[in-house]
């Protein structure tokens, strides 16, 4: 009997345009001086931010061992990553095996891996997670795929603070032509390690982050801020779909439909604002913090009431 009045809610949401939204502000965890380091890298099936984790591996920043476990994919793996990796699943006697380099190695399923993760680290007191430029890819692959199997608030629970290695060698070691973590290996210490094999690139980070005392609390994201921050981005990532067709007709470029998108908007808000008094002028002039929300620009203006009035016939 609840059906009708979800039904008017949703239609009502559907005729709505939100007001502007904003990023998440980014907050440190309230107390890190007792938190142990944990440096950490994933390996995976691709770049997109819900790709498959295909090995794992975690080490405390001035301990000796580590963690480590392959995990077997559930979808492809990308060329790109098969090259930088060497990993690949093969059908072996009728069965799916991991390979590195043509061999075997011995993999856990996707769950079974991530769950002996976060096992490990509820073994440590307040853990603060660090990898190499953590909080644009390893942090939002994590989450994502922790989120798929049910182990989000375990590790919201154990973790204190997610930290990326990237700026803060950045600016430990500045002025550097390249900060990728083989090259600045390289140049601090005049020797190379395996790249993109977990656990050489967790130990070769460690030893980095011990040499230089990089400054990594003023870098890290709180557990929950880390999710908000992955969230939004999320959501902005798929307002900004609704607007290809409007970058592919060059009506509106890549960065105007990214300013767009970010303030929660939408194709079908362009739409609704079209049909409005103030039209979609005055929706892309309303106020912001940040000076208005989309454009001023007459002639962005006018090609996309142009472009939205085609769409409507």
């Amino acid at each position: 009997q609840d059906a009708p009045l979800v039904q008017m809610a949703m239609t009502l949401m559907m005729n709505k345009i939100p007001p502007p939204v904003q990023e998440p502000t980014h907050t440190l965890a309230s107390d890190l001086s007792f938190c142990v380091t944990v440096v950490f890298d994933l390996e995976t099936t691709g770049i997109a931010r819900d790709c498959q984790v295909t090995q794992i591996a975690a080490q405390v920043l001035d301990q000796q061992g580590c963690f480590q476990a392959y995990l077997m994919p559930t979808e492809p793996i990308s060329s790109g990553a098969f090259k930088a990796t060497g990993l690949a699943v093969k059908q072996m006697n009728g069965e799916a095996r991991l390979t590195l380099e043509g061999k075997v190695v011995e993999a856990v399923s996707q769950a079974e891996g991530l769950q002996q993760f976060v096992s490990w680290l509820e073994k440590h007191a307040s853990p603060m997670l660090v990898a190499h430029n953590c909080h644009s890819f390893d942090l939002r692959v994590l989450l994502n795929a922790l989120d798929r199997h049910g182990l989000r608030t375990r590790l919201e629970n154990c973790v204190v603070s997610f930290s990326d290695s990237l700026p803060a060698l950045k600016e430990a070691l500045p002025g550097r032509k390249t900060y990728k973590l083989a090259d600045l290996f390289c140049a601090e210490f005049g020797s190379s390690f395996r790249a993109h094999d977990a656990v050489a690139d967790v130990a070769a980070l460690a030893k980095l982050l011990l040499h230089t005392k990089a400054g990594l609390k003023k870098h890290s994201l709180s557990p929950s801020s880390a999710w908000a921050s992955m969230s939004f981005k999320l959501e902005t990532a798929a307002r900004l779909g609704t607007f290809s067709e409007m970058v592919a007709a060059k009506v509106l470029s890549k960065q105007m439909a990214a300013k767009a998108a970010a303030c929660g908007l939408t194709f079908h808000h362009f739409s609704l604002a079209h049909k409005r008094p103030g039209g979609i002028a005055g929706l892309f002039k309303e106020p912001t913090a940040s000076g208005c929300r989309v454009t001023k620009n007459k002639n962005i203006i006018e090609a996309v009431c142009e472009f939205v009035s085609k769409c409507s016939v």
